[in-house]
């Protein structure tokens, strides 16, 4: 009787385990392969952007669209649902620069200690929210720095736990709140650098 409650117990904690991993899966695609919306907003990008390069991406729960790009000379994340609706856009961000706010980094800085020993920031961008009016007017101010509302942070991080490496991607408000935490497995870790 211990033995089938032991077992039952163990399926279950993997089950939860599986549940709160991320495994994510990216395909590049060509412009026509995205939904029609997405198209159009992509062809009004502002002049100057380089390096586009187009994804299909897949985490087991929901299928969305990715444009990455560089654009004055920082690396952008543009997401669209299957509609082709802005989810969000990323920029990447130094540490240096999230260092300077000071009382946001010191609240990320606690959580992750008090995930392991060591951390070691792997990728750190700033969310900017689809409000879910005029695509255009929020993707150029979020592109030329005027956009004023509230973003978020997300952080891929390798966290040295008792036993082993880990990573995580952890998204933070702009006031230091968690928001979301969860881990990620090795093998959709390739893509996150760009």
């Amino acid at each position: 009787m211990k033995k089938r409650y032991l077992i039952l117990g163990l399926f279950f904690f993997c089950v939860i385990l599986n549940a709160q991993s991320k495994d994510e899966r990216e395909e590049r695609v060509k412009l026509k392969d995205f939904p029609v919306k997405a198209q159009d907003v992509i062809r009004q990008l502002p002049n100057g952007y380089k390096r586009m390069r187009l994804y299909k991406e897949t985490d087991g729960e929901k299928v969305s669209y990715e444009a990455k790009f560089k654009f004055k000379k920082q690396l952008v994340s543009l997401e669209f649902n299957t509609l082709g609706g802005i989810e969000d856009i990323e920029i990447e961000m130094t540490k240096k620069a999230l260092k300077k706010q000071r009382e946001l980094f010191k609240k990320i800085e606690n959580f992750l200690k008090s995930k392991g020993k060591k951390y070691k920031l792997i990728r750190i961008q700033e969310q900017y929210i689809f409000p879910g009016i005029d695509a255009l007017p929020f993707l150029l101010s979020v592109l030329n720095k005027t956009y004023a509302e509230a973003i978020n942070y997300e952080l891929i991080v390798q966290v040295k736990t008792d036993k082993d490496w880990i990573f995580l991607e952890t998204l933070f408000n702009e006031s230091g709140e968690l928001l979301i935490s969860r881990y990620i497995k090795p093998s959709s870790y390739g893509h996150i650098l760009y």
